[in-house]
């Protein structure tokens, strides 16, 4: 009876000290609740100057979100637009890309068959108006504002144009703008039997895209497939197991996951036969490619169903569900992690929350596949083969970051009314030439960071009293540093050449376009069609 009672009162006790704990954890929230809005009604009431309050409430929010994770975030009402079209892949516009270049808005990319494609925009145009509205002082996000709104609804647009002596005035009705994530599928040149999807990102419905795909090359002959998630940075979850499903058996666990609270512990099983159980597959991922992408490459290892090529991606395993607030505002906030079949966990180390004390699923562990390989945690998915990442050379980053082949191609859309076809298509001797030239005649320089290095150097010695003895080896390091622009063109001209022909393909023939460029020369896609072509080389790679 005494042992009874005594585990009576410890229960008890128990629930007491529990209660208490939450009671204080309430009193806490209560408290600093109130604080926070004590201290906005003193502002209004006090400060000096007029408040942006909502300007400020909503940094407020921000900075208390940076303590979080990268994905817990606040999005206000004015981002809901833009929030709903990351997850559908569409909203109300007219179908353009633009940036911001020598404090103008420039169109920079359309898109194929919308609205300011039909009508006759084009690349390279600098937007002035907007309903009337001059875009002089203008973010991007201001006028990218601006031109979207609700389909059917019109907006005058008023450009200037390359070669045109006045500006051209346009009268665009606005569409309903889906951006299919399947970018490119096809079979690929030469080789009639391997199909290639590039997967943009995981919007709604993208599997039935990835599927419609699919048996539409499978048709064509299509005996193995190159999945491409090279840069996608994920989506719906529902939409990575559906994909899944299309390899996997009905039933196969894709992924699961673990939250704070029991109801967000799920798992994520295929709900349908698979349509191609056999397919050889490979999968292209990167350092870009995270969230769904990674459910479907480490499901894909796992299972022993593909093999995953490229670098490491991404590592973003957490998953986040959107909570609506007053005002039309939302938070997105994370609530659990993704672990693959194997047990892993896909979150990086390098992304752990900055609040969180270091757990063993931020630990490097090891895993096996329903095979027996080794895989292994904490980096997110790591390929099967590894291709290291290609750099550019310096002449040709500075070439890209100052839009140097943006600018030439606009003049050369303006001399050439159509190109060849796209397998046709290259960057002749001749081009290349009429490129190195241009760049020369715009005065183009760029610093190497060698030459950075020995001004500062100069400038120490200077300093130390130690130049004017040794002037003569830094004249001559000077003169053996000095680069010659003329001769890094040509010493780059294979990649420049490339990028080029991709940014004049993109113009005729839109993204799909420019995918297919620079598809001639992808070192991670001639290694994955070395893999899929030999069928000995496939299986035994994925056996330990």
């Amino acid at each position: 009876m005494k042992k009874i009672f005594f585990v009576f009162i410890t229960i008890v006790s128990f629930q007491y000290v529990l209660a208490q704990a939450s009671e204080k954890k309430n009193f806490e929230i209560a408290k600093n609740v109130d604080i926070f809005n004590s201290i906005v009604k003193q502002l209004q009431v006090y400060y000096v100057d007029s408040i942006p309050m909502e300007e400020i409430v909503s940094s407020g929010i921000d900075a208390m979100l940076t303590k979080l994770d990268p994905y817990t975030n606040y999005i206000p009402e004015s981002d809901t637009k833009d929030f709903l079209q990351m997850t559908t892949g569409e909203y109300g516009g007219i179908g353009s890309v633009i940036s911001l270049r020598n404090s103008q808005i420039h169109i920079v990319e359309l898109y194929e068959n919308a609205p300011a494609h039909t009508y006759g925009l084009q690349v390279g145009d600098k937007i002035l108006e907007v309903d009337g509205k001059s875009t002089k002082g203008l973010s991007v996000s201001e006028v990218s504002s601006m031109l979207k709104g609700t389909p059917s609804t019109t907006v005058q647009i008023v450009v200037e144009r390359m070669g045109m002596k006045k500006p051209i005035h346009y009268s665009i009705v606005r569409e309903k703008i889906y951006l299919n994530p399947v970018t490119y599928a096809g079979i690929l040149p030469g080789k009639s039997n391997i199909a290639y999807i590039r997967l943009n990102s995981f919007t709604e419905n993208c599997a039935e895209e990835v599927k419609k795909a699919l048996q539409d090359l499978a048709k064509k002959g299509a005996t193995s497939l190159i999945l491409d998630l090279r840069g996608n940075g994920g989506g719906v979850i529902n939409d990575a197991i559906a994909i899944s499903g299309l390899f996997l058996p009905k039933g196969t666990e894709i992924v699961s996951t673990k939250g704070k609270n029991a109801e967000m512990d799920r798992s994520y099983k295929t709900s349908s036969d698979p349509l191609f159980p056999n397919l050889p597959l490979a999968i292209l991922v990167n350092e870009s490619s995270a969230s769904a992408a990674e459910i479907v490459a480490g499901a894909m290892q796992d299972l022993d169903r593909g093999i995953i090529i490229g670098r490491n991606t991404y590592g973003k395993g957490v998953i986040q569900s959107t909570y609506p607030l007053p005002y039309n505002t939302n938070i997105k906030i994370t609530i659990a992690k993704y672990y693959t079949p194997s047990g892993r966990c896909i979150q990086s180390s390098k992304h752990i929350a900055r609040l969180a004390s270091t757990n063993s699923d931020s630990i490097e562990h090891v895993f096996a596949t329903q095979n027996g390989r080794v895989v292994k945690e904490g980096q997110g998915i790591m390929p099967d083969i590894l291709v290291p990442e290609s750099t550019l050379k310096t002449i040709t980053y500075h070439l890209v970051s100052n839009a140097y082949f943006y600018d030439f191609v606009n003049i050369y859309t303006q001399q050439h009314a159509t190109i060849p076809p796209i397998e046709e298509f290259a960057v002749s001797d001749d081009l290349f030439n009429q490129y190195k030239d241009y760049i020369i005649k715009q005065n183009f320089t760029y610093e190497l960071q060698s030459e950075k290095g020995l001004q500062k150097l100069i400038e120490t010695a200077k300093n130390e009293g130690y130049y004017d003895e040794n002037k003569v080896y830094f004249s001559d390091l000077e003169k053996v540093l000095k680069h010659d622009i003329n001769q890094d063109i040509i010493d780059a001209k294979e990649e420049i050449s490339e990028l080029l022909a991709a940014e004049i393909v993109k113009r005729y023939y839109f993204q799909r376009g420019e995918l297919q460029q620079l598809l001639k020369n992808d070192k991670e896609l001639k290694r994955a069609i070395e893999i899929v072509s030999d069928q000995d080389t496939y299986q035994t790679m994925l056996k330990p």
